[in-house]
């Protein structure tokens, strides 16, 4: 399975009714984009970073999202095919296009 399958659906059951997508979705201001920025292999052990962006329809909302996504991302390691998970740094911003605010987090998973 791939990584990203993993993690959409381990997020989307951990933060229920929020949308957990590879691409902006339509027609919502909370929900959390996310993509892989970095791929690597040791002694068969997959390794990836990965970005996690939290919108919101205000700040807050947006600072609340990013809590939950960190909070999931820290406790993936309850799934078998994880091994570790570790926060890499964020930020937060404000996306001039989709006019929202958003956080940003990193995580390094071993797989």
């Amino acid at each position: 399975m791939l990584i990203e399958t993993t993690i959409r659906n381990y997020l989307s059951e951990k933060i229920p009714n929020v949308p957990i997508e590879v691409e902006v979705p339509k027609n919502t201001s909370k929900f959390v984009v996310f993509r892989v920025i970095g791929r690597g292999k040791e002694n068969q052990i997959n390794a990836v970073t990965m970005e996690f962006l939290s919108y919101g329809a205000s700040k807050f909302e947006a600072a609340e999202l990013d809590d939950l996504v960190r909070t999931a991302m820290e406790n993936i390691v309850e799934l078998p095919s994880i091994f570790s998970s570790t926060i890499g740094g964020g930020d937060d911003d404000y996306d001039k296009e989709l006019k929202l605010d958003f956080y940003r987090a990193y995580f390094n998973l071993s797989y």
